[in-house]
């Protein structure tokens, strides 16, 4: 509790909490009820396939998950006297849970997302894990048993579904194809061409091409001399004068990436005049780059809508795992 209130003090006075990305949810006890039954104990690997025999596995796989904690809580119960800090595992299991429901209800509403809960998880296999040893006789084997089919059956699941569905996590999207596709556009005519996406940090690109530089990512959010006095006011001057020397050094590597640019990247708009493609390519060609997992399309559909505008000509598309890449014309 201490933790999490230090937490929330560091993060009021160094920055805010992050609550626009659309991956992130407010955690409500529907949330929790699926945290506990599907995400620690299969990692959402088995719904995903929608297949008869997958949704049947994970309704049991969920069913079991729930009869275990409910086991465990009534051990918790029963052997109080004896065990009293047996009440420890329940509380480190609704510990964070139990804060991050109270964010939503303070209107913190895009603030979780499975992983945000993960401390939790062991204590869900030790409340769990005494229900099941709490059972006697035949039935600990049958559920011991069941329990070690349905772990078997999520690693399959998570083997079969990691690169197509929503598993653990998003799956990945093969940027470095994307990038690969428009080093070739750079080789050939493109460079100095814009690339407009959706996805609000395309650094992948850069990664795998240093020739393709996303401006906002290059650009300091103050003035280095700025970012030094502000360091300075809360640190002394010595620290201040490090943070300004450190940041020039970071200013001027960021420009000399961006100097070297052959295609610059830029968020993507749902109306063409927006692209703004006169100053920003040269000529009425560009690029349109989707990933397909992150954002939702409503989240942000721009991309969609371009390739659907009147005034957008598609000339070439290119399909990647999770990603999209379109070359496009603006006419006038």
């Amino acid at each position: 509790v201490l933790l999490l209130g230090g937490f929330i003090v560091a993060k009021r006075a160094l920055g805010e909490f992050e609550t626009s990305q659309d991956y992130l949810r407010g955690m409500d006890f529907d949330a929790l009820w699926r945290f506990l039954v599907d995400w620690c104990w299969t990692g959402h690997t088995l719904s995903p396939g929608n297949t008869p025999v997958g949704n049947a596995t994970a309704w049991v796989h969920q069913a079991l998950g729930g009869l275990l904690l409910l086991l465990g809580c009534v051990h918790v119960a029963r052997t109080r006297g004896a065990l009293p800090r047996g009440a420890l595992a329940l509380f480190g299991l609704l510990l964070l849970p139990g804060f991050l429901i109270a964010c939503k209800l303070c209107g913190y509403d895009r603030t979780y997302m499975e992983r945000s809960a993960i401390a939790a998880l062991p204590f869900v296999f030790l409340v769990a894990g005494a229900g099941l040893a709490s059972s006697r006789g035949r039935l600990q084997v049958v559920l011991g048993a069941v329990v070690l089919v349905c772990n078997v059956a999520a690693l399959v699941g998570l083997f079969l579904f990691q690169g197509t569905q929503w598993t653990v996590y998003k799956p990945n999207s093969d940027w470095r194809a994307a990038a690969a596709f428009l080093g070739r556009e750079i080789d050939g005519d493109g460079a100095g061409r814009a690339v407009f996406t959706s996805t609000p940090n395309p650094r992948p690109l850069s990664y795998y091409d240093v020739r393709i530089q996303d401006e906002k990512n290059l650009a300091l959010p103050a003035d280095p001399q700025q970012l030094g006095a502000a360091v300075q006011k809360r640190l002394g001057a010595w620290f201040g004068d490090l943070a300004e020397s450190t940041f020039r050094t970071f200013a001027a590597h960021n420009a000399a990436l961006l100097a070297g640019a052959r295609l610059r990247s830029y968020p993507s708009s749902r109306d063409p005049e927006l692209l703004n493609i006169k100053a920003r390519s040269v000529d009425d060609v560009c690029y349109l780059v989707r990933d397909h997992w992150h954002p939702h399309v409503s989240v942000d559909g721009s991309i969609e809508a371009l390739l659907e505008h009147p005034r957008v000509q598609v000339l070439e598309s290119k399909h990647f795992q999770g990603i999209s890449v379109h070359k496009v014309r603006i006419l006038p």
